[in-house]
């Protein structure tokens, strides 16, 4: 009886041994953001208001009974909490499609928003940029001392929001380049 609980003690160390290595593995094998020598795929969203283009080792999460889309350079299964706590090189962006049942415009749908949700962050600047030719506003802020941003977009009839995490200097770039790879498409 000793033996086979070793045993079966042995196998399941082994087993959990090699789940953490392959862990480990699928981050260190993505962290690097772009490369020159990235082979882009696309994606068409799960109800075919948008598609883009994303690095070809990226992850896509589209659950079509979400409202979210998440694409990452790590398998965000894989984590329950805030991964980029344990390595800077995580990043994510997280699509958000919003309900807009008032047709509101950008504007007052955004200032509608904001009054119902308890997240206020300080605003450090906010701007008007242009998403495959539609009207963006991009809103620069801080949480837990940490900078980070957010692109709102109204694009033929639906109202979207996106968030890169972690809003550093060196996925801004990637980020920027993402935004410039998004394409709405018209019903």
């Amino acid at each position: 009886m000793k033996k086979t609980l070793i045993v079966v003690a042995l196998v399941v160390a082994v087993f959990l041994g090699y789940a953490v290595f392959q862990k480990t593995k699928n981050i260190a094998q993505s962290t690097e953001v772009i490369s020159d020598k990235t082979e882009w795929k696309t994606h068409v969203h799960s109800a075919g208001d948008y598609s883009f283009k994303y690095p070809g080792n990226w992850f896509v999460l589209d659950d079509p009974r979400s409202n979210y889309v998440d694409i990452a350079n790590y398998d965000v299964n894989l984590y329950s909490n805030n991964p980029h706590a344990i390595n800077d090189k995580l990043f994510r962006i997280e699509i958000f499609t919003a309900t807009n049942p008032k047709n509101l415009n950008l504007d007052d749908w955004l200032r509608e928003y904001k009054e119902k949700t308890e997240f206020k962050p300080f605003i450090k600047s906010s701007e008007e940029i242009s998403v495959d030719g539609f009207r963006a506003i991009r809103e620069r802020f801080t949480v837990n001392n940490l900078p980070s941003q957010e692109v709102y977009i109204q694009a033929n009839g639906g109202t979207y929001f996106l968030g890169p995490n972690p809003s550093t200097e060196e996925f801004q770039k990637f980020f920027d380049e993402f935004l410039g790879r998004i394409k709405f498409i018209n019903k």
